[in-house]
C-alpha cells in the first residue's frame, strides 16, 4: 500500500513538473515574439522617421507613399532582421513570418515565432487615405 501511494505521488510530481516546464516554455516564446515584434516596429519607426525627414529634401519627386515604402522588400528585410536578432538571442532561431500593414490604425507589424504571433504598432496618419 505504501509503495502504491509513493508511486502515485511520484507520478503526480513528475506530471506537475512537466506541466510547469511547458508553461514556462510557452511564456518564453510569447515574450520573445512580443520583443521581436517591438524590435521590428522600432526599425520601421526609424524608416518612418527618415521618410518624414525626406519632406525637407530638395527633390520631392522621389518621395514614395508611406504604404509603398512599408511594403518594400528592403524595408521588410530590415524589420525581419530586427525580429530575427531578438529570436536568436532568446535561443529560438528565426521568426517564421514578419508582416507589415499600413492602414488607418498606422503601421502594424506582426511577427510569428513558432505558432505564437505578436503585434506592435505606431501611429502614422500618412497610412490612412484622405
Amino acid at each position: 500500500m505504501t509503495i502504491m501511494v509513493m508511486a502515485i505521488a511520484i507520478i503526480g510530481i513528475v506530471g506537475i513538473r512537466a506541466s510547469g516546464e511547458r508553461l514556462l516554455g510557452k511564456a518564453h516564446v510569447e515574450r520573445t515574439a512580443a520583443g521581436a515584434s517591438q524590435a521590428a516596429a522600432t526599425e520601421l519607426a526609424e524608416i518612418y522617421f527618415e521618410w518624414q525627414l525626406a519632406r525637407y529634401d530638395d527633390d520631392q519627386r522621389e518621395r514614395r507613399p508611406l504604404a509603398a515604402l512599408m511594403s518594400d522588400a528592403a524595408t521588410l528585410e530590415r524589420a525581419r532582421a530586427a525580429a530575427n536578432e531578438i529570436a536568436a538571442v532568446n535561443a529560438l532561431g528565426r521568426a517564421n513570418d514578419v508582416k507589415v500593414t499600413c492602414d488607418a490604425h498606422g503601421v502594424i507589424v506582426t511577427v510569428a515565432i513558432g505558432r505564437q504571433e505578436a503585434q506592435s504598432d505606431f501611429p502614422a496618419p500618412e497610412c490612412s487615405p484622405r
